[in-house]
This record gives C-alpha cells, sequence and structure tokens, in this order.
C-alpha cells in the first residue's frame, strides 16, 4: 500500500482518486509521497519516508527540488 498526503486542494472538487493499492494520509510523517500545487515548502523537514513529491501544475518553484534529489527525493511537476 502506497500512502499519499495531499498538501493543497488539487482538484476544482476536492476529490482524489488512485484506486487500488493507494491511501491517502493525513500526516506527513506516514506517507510516501506527497501530492502538492501552490504551498512553497522551502524550509520543510521532509520526513524520511518520503519518496517523491509531486506538484500538479507547470514549474517546481515552490520546492526545494536541488535539495531534495540531494536527499533521495525525486520531484516533478504535472503542466497541462
Amino acid at each position: 500500500m502506497r500512502r499519499i498526503k495531499v498538501i493543497d486542494d488539487i482538484t476544482k472538487d476536492g476529490k482524489v482518486g488512485f484506486g487500488e493499492g493507494y491511501e491517502f494520509v493525513q500526516d506527513m510523517e506516514d506517507a510516501d509521497a506527497i501530492l502538492m500545487r501552490s504551498t512553497d515548502i522551502h524550509g520543510v523537514q521532509m520526513p524520511s519516508s518520503i519518496r517523491a513529491i509531486a506538484r500538479c501544475g507547470a514549474g517546481v518553484n515552490n520546492i526545494p527540488s536541488a535539495e531534495l534529489a540531494r536527499q533521495g527525493i525525486v520531484v516533478f511537476n504535472t503542466p497541462v
């Protein structure tokens, strides 16, 4: 089971679905991955459980991608 933490409202209706094998968690410390949109996470200490951060939208200027890469965390965006 993969655990996902959603930081921002990443959809217009607030609903996100991934199907079987995924669950959404409330605490970042319990997550394997983060989905986000516009929150600035520079200076946020990432738990060791985080393996990937996906930004829903273009760019990653609100994510310290170089620092996270050094920690082995994959950062990517999903432009339309």
